[in-house]
């Protein structure tokens, strides 16, 4: 999806579930103390921070920049006919999500409330406008630092499960 903050990518490989595997834990390190690290990403170098399962994986990017809106990433691996997919889904924190579904609700909430209480057309007009300014700034820093942090990761990981094996996605 284009314009949400979420995505569904699929990479198809030659590599084997176990070197997806070890190449995936060579990037990830175990989550911290409730998630608090404070300039971790320059004591141990490793870019992602999460779980790895034996068909999958859990991970997020790790930055010393409090991003909220970074995406988790949810891995699977299916081996079949020789080849291994990699399923990746990348989404919100569900926290993120409910504070930005009540910041819409209350935004959308205020503005029916203005309207019914409107006496004229230009309260009506004002209270629209004022709710899409609304409505399109929670939006944009909803979707583009999510989407800025997703174009990072996809690129990284074509080059962790292609690159390195000379090879394209297929």
């Amino acid at each position: 999806m284009a314009f949400f903050p979420w995505e569904n990518i699929e990479y198809k490989t030659n590599l084997t579930k176990d070197e997806i595997i070890n190449r995936i834990d060579s990037v990830v390190e175990p989550k911290g103390v409730f998630g608090v690290y404070f300039f971790k990403k320059y004591s141990y170098g490793k870019p992602y921070d999460g779980e790895i399962y034996e068909n999958g994986f859990k991970i997020k990017r790790i930055s010393i920049i409090g991003n909220s809106f970074k995406p988790i990433i949810v891995g699977s691996i299916i081996e079949e006919n020789g080849l291994s997919i990699i399923n990746i889904k990348m989404r919100l924190h569900y926290i993120v999500i409910g504070f930005m579904t009540i910041w819409f609700g209350g935004v959308l909430s205020i503005l029916l409330n203005n309207i019914i209480k409107a006496k004229s057309s230009v309260e009506i007009l004002s209270g629209i406008i004022g709710a899409l300014i609304f409505l399109i700034f929670g939006y944009l820093i909803m979707t583009i630092p999510f989407k800025l942090e997703s174009i990072k990761s996809k690129k990284y990981f074509k080059e962790l499960f292609c690159k390195k094996n000379n090879e394209e996605s297929i």
